[in-house]
């Protein structure tokens, strides 16, 4: 079973399209937590984002030129918002059907439109609605992963402002991957961390991890004596802290990976045995990545 939580960030117009996803995974008796803040360009107003159930069965118009429509077969709701997208598009990035595979679409900049090398009269989806038509036609992450390679996907040239979308998918049996198209190929990565959210690629901010393993949970040790001083015995713990040192506090791609990760881990010490717990545990996280109005107001 997966439960999905959402932290609804309000920021200044001129913002960031910065979301950070990750999941909590407490084990076989607790339902996995999948979680995501909301950073798409506009500020949030009263009766912005809204849950929005879809009824199975219904069908969907393409929103680009050569796409194909096709009819749902399971229901879902989603997170919406009629200043991002006209509800009627049929496009979301961020949501779950009636099985619990979910989907997350994060703004990501070097994707392009993807055509399988056999049988190219195959059916041909709009990027911004492969969220959407993936939980409308799938149970699981397994079944998704088999139909991807021939399904061909059209990508709108994108810029640094207006970017492009890579995806997550989870669902409850523990299944996680990340998928994109870059340069044109489709790429399928196994979400083992369980987090996600912008450039670069997936694999890049893995590698990344490596270089924060100086951080701990427990309260440091300097390795070296302490050297008397009139200040006191140099160098000593002189509060709580320090074991974070060097954990990125920025709100840029790399840095939101690299703190949800740790956090996250750190955090999940002690498993949540209750739905409850894990949501506590998801909202402090959430708010680690809160990005605050007037942080970000410049469009490249």
């Amino acid at each position: 079973m997966v439960l999905y939580h959402w932290l609804v960030c309000g920021i200044a117009i001129h913002v960031a399209m910065a979301c950070t996803y990750f999941e909590i995974r407490p084990g076989p008796s607790v339902p996995t937590l999948v979680a995501n803040t909301m950073e798409w360009m506009v500020p949030t107003q009263p009766g912005g984002w809204r849950a929005v159930v879809h009824p199975g069965q219904g069908s969907a118009s393409p929103t680009c030129h050569g796409g194909n429509g096709w009819v749902g077969r399971y229901a879902y709701f989603s997170m919406e918002n009629p200043a991002l997208m006209d509800p009627s598009m049929n496009a979301s990035t961020d949501g779950m059907n009636q099985h619990g595979l979910t989907f997350s679409g994060h703004a990501f900049r070097g994707g392009a439109s993807y055509t399988p090398l056999k049988n190219r009269s195959q059916f041909r989806l709009c990027g911004e609605q492969l969220g959407v038509w993936a939980v409308t036609q799938f149970k699981s992450v397994a079944e998704l992963v088999e139909a991807l390679p021939s399904v061909a996907v059209i990508i709108a040239p994108h810029t640094t402002s207006q970017p492009g979308l890579q995806w997550a998918f989870a669902d409850g049996a523990g299944g996680s991957v990340v998928v994109d198209y870059m340069g044109g190929a489709l790429e399928i990565h196994e979400n083992s961390v369980g987090v996600l959210t912008n450039d670069p690629v997936y694999s890049w901010h893995l590698y990344n991890l490596d270089n924060y393993v100086g951080l701990s949970n427990r309260w440091p040790r300097p390795g070296i004596g302490a050297v008397p001083t009139e200040a006191g015995p140099v160098p000593q713990v002189v509060g709580h802290g320090f074991n974070l040192v060097g954990l990125p506090g920025d709100f840029s791609p790399p840095s939101r990976f690299v703190r949800a990760y740790y956090l996250r881990e750190y955090g999940m010490q002690q498993p949540p045995d209750s739905v409850e717990q894990s949501m506590v545990v998801a909202t402090g996280l959430l708010n680690s990545m809160h990005i605050l109005q007037g942080l970000s107001l410049i469009h490249i």
